[in-house]
């Protein structure tokens, strides 16, 4: 990993988990995996599902790799993973493809809520068309995510259901999903892309307390606001806007967590001038009112604290 890559990954690793207790899970493909076969027919799926870590964190290690493909795909969240001796941040659409007998190292960081759709395939005729659609070993990005992400799920979902026919349909999904991702005319260059977008990533970081706009995250990477907008929404799944305002609000409930600042001294602190708009803009993106937020129960704070969505329930005070 890059210099600026590893700053990026370790101030959202550090920033999402000060204060809060995280639970570290290691899957060990050697000892685990139950589906680790090769199949003599012209294209197989092993196995196939979507993974959340729920805010935990999950490393998966195979040593060895597997006999069969192995892709994995960043649906939302973050990603960091191994390939080749170099290790890369992922975000969504981003996505490896180790082949088999090659090494497999990838952790959801802690406190960030990511989902991974993954797949394990195999087959006489698995490498001839991987040649042929030009998919190689590596990390890449999909040019059309929401797209690949439907094939995931309707291969998913068919793959389920134990019958000839739908097996046969999740086979046919697989390869929409293989041309799908086939399609990386994404910048042309996937180093490219994740170069600008940690840029953008490192510039927001650090200047988040600051009255910045998005043209100038897009000056810190080099691009015109329009390409800067698009790259970063395709990597990440949000607008620039909306990932600072996050990242905001985010400083803003550790505050009204571990601090007795009032709410106006919290706003001015996550660059909010005005404390009825920082109010109105927390109850819109939290769920609640940053006084409702500070009243609950730590448990529920901490919960509120990982999901991304509002969280609607009721407890007792």
């Amino acid at each position: 990993m890059d210099k600026s890559a590893f700053r990026v990954y370790m101030t959202a690793f550090l920033w999402y988990n000060a204060g809060k207790k995280v639970t570290a899970m290691i899957y060990n493909g050697k000892l685990q995996d139950t589906t680790n076969y090769f199949v003599n027919e012209w294209i197989a799926i092993n196995s196939c599902n979507t993974n959340r870590n729920n805010g935990q964190s999950v490393t998966v290690i195979r040593k060895d790799g597997r006999v069969d493909y192995h892709i994995l795909y960043v649906a939302g969240g973050s990603c960091v993973c191994l390939y080749d001796g170099r290790e890369s941040v992922l975000w969504r659409g981003d996505f490896v493809l180790y082949p088999p007998e090659t090494e497999q190292r990838y952790t959801l960081p802690g406190g960030i809520d990511s989902q991974t759709l993954w797949l394990h395939f195999t087959g006489t005729c698995v490498t001839e068309i991987l040649r042929e659609l030009k998919l190689s070993g590596g990390v890449s990005h999909a040019a059309a995510p929401d797209e690949t992400e439907q094939f995931f799920k309707y291969m998913i979902h068919m793959n389920s259901i134990n019958s000839a026919q739908s097996r046969m349909f999740a086979k046919g999904y697989l390869l929409n999903l293989l041309a799908s991702l086939a399609k990386n005319d994404f910048d042309k260059n996937p180093a490219i892309c994740f170069g600008t977008v940690q840029k953008m990533l490192e510039y927001i970081h650090t200047n988040w307390q600051k009255n910045i706009r998005v043209a100038d995250v897009a000056h810190a990477a080099c691009l015109c606001e329009s390409r800067a907008a698009h790259s970063f929404r395709q990597s990440t799944g949000e607008s620039i806007g909306r990932y600072l305002e996050k990242l905001r609000l985010s400083e803003a409930k550790r505050l009204l967590m571990n601090t007795d600042m009032n709410i106006s001294e919290i706003s001015a602190m996550v660059g909010y001038n005005d404390p009825f708009y920082f109010s109105r803009k927390f109850k819109v993106l939290v769920g609640c009112s940053p006084k409702e937020y500070r009243s609950m129960p730590d448990f529920f704070r901490r919960l509120y604290w990982v999901l991304d969505t509002p969280l609607v329930m009721t407890y007792i005070s």
